[in-house]
């Protein structure tokens, strides 16, 4: 059995232009849809290229302006050093600035002779040399008065060593290099601009501050340490009773009494108590030596003597003669 189907005419006429159609469209589509889309591919990469570049002109440009503010702050500390920089009229007067401050910090000038000069491209350096004599915190004074001088001076080759035998003890040489900077004007000078953007009183002369020295109690390193202060007073010591708790001092001579040839002593002592004496006996400070038919020796130890080794001989007599020491001290 055999089907058969009958296209319509009209549309076999009408498939035709439908895929010529479609293939119009395709064909379109490949052609400007495609090509749109590469170029905005490549658009879009130019645009971040851009934008890459716009970075970093914007950091070049931050970087020109912190050296543009850097310049100008370079410029105002040279026109300030300009002026804190002596001219040549007052180097002139460097020596005597040395002698002054020498002489109001105690120290005696010993020699000063000016050194050649040193040429720089700004400035120049003028050195003097020194040979001070003095006391080691009188050269702290002195290099104190140096810092306060108008024209800036530089301390340079400092030696420090014992004075000859004509000078004080404990004094000190001081051989050194006083350099003075001085400015050398250039054809054209550099001026602050006025817009630099710092503050006003920047751009004003540097001064310098002075530098006081202060000893502040402290000793002198060369010299000898002073002797240490005295201590104070022992707290007195308690004695021990009878006898031993008995100074010499304080014994009283009373009576000898003689048994088989050796003698004993009769003597009061503090609070009148009565003690009897042999020879031997300690005491707070001595002890018996001797006792004789007349008296009693007796070994006392020195009065503020700390090491007990000092000791002094003290005769007591019973019946002593006119002008002899008896019982009394």
């Amino acid at each position: 059995m055999t089907l058969t189907t009958q296209v319509p005419p009209w549309l076999q006429h009408l498939g035709i232009p439908m895929g010529l159609g479609g293939l119009v469209l395709g064909l379109g589509w490949y052609l400007f849809v495609s090509g749109y889309g590469a170029e905005i591919e490549l658009r879009r990469g130019q645009l971040e290229a851009l934008s890459r570049e716009v970075g970093q002109g914007a950091g070049l440009e931050q970087q020109l302006q912190e050296r543009s503010s850097r310049n100008r702050g370079l410029v105002s500390k040279l026109a300030s050093l300009e002026a804190a920089l002596p001219e040549e009229e007052a180097a002139m007067g460097l020596p005597g600035h040395l002698q002054e401050a020498a002489a109001a910090s105690g120290l005696k000038v010993k020699g000063i002779r000016k050194m050649p000069a040193q040429e720089g491209e700004t400035f120049s350096r003028e050195p003097h040399g020194l040979v001070l004599a003095g006391a080691y915190h009188d050269l702290g004074g002195f290099c104190g008065r140096l810092s306060g001088l108008g024209p800036i001076v530089s301390l340079e080759d400092l030696r420090i060593a014992a004075a000859g035998s004509e000078d004080p003890l404990h004094t000190l040489t001081a051989d050194l290099t006083a350099v003075l900077h001085r400015y050398r004007p250039a054809a054209d000078k550099v001026e602050a601009p006025a817009d630099s953007g710092l503050p006003a009183d920047s751009a004003s002369p540097a001064r310098q501050t002075a530098y006081p020295y202060r000893a502040r109690g402290r000793r002198d390193p060369f010299g000898l340490p002073r002797a240490p202060a005295p201590l104070p007073p022992a707290a007195p010591t308690a004695r021990p009773l009878g006898l031993k708790g008995q100074r010499v001092s304080e014994l009283k001579l009373v009576g000898l009494v003689e048994a088989g040839g050796e003698y004993t002593a009769l003597a009061t002592g503090r609070r009148d108590r009565s003690f009897l004496l042999k020879k031997g006996d300690r005491l707070f400070d001595g002890r018996v030596l001797e006792i004789g038919g007349d008296g009693v020796v007796f070994s006392e130890r020195v009065e503020g003597d700390d090491t007990g080794k000092r000791t002094r001989r003290v005769v007591r007599k019973l019946h002593p003669a006119p002008g002899e020491a008896g019982n009394g001290n």
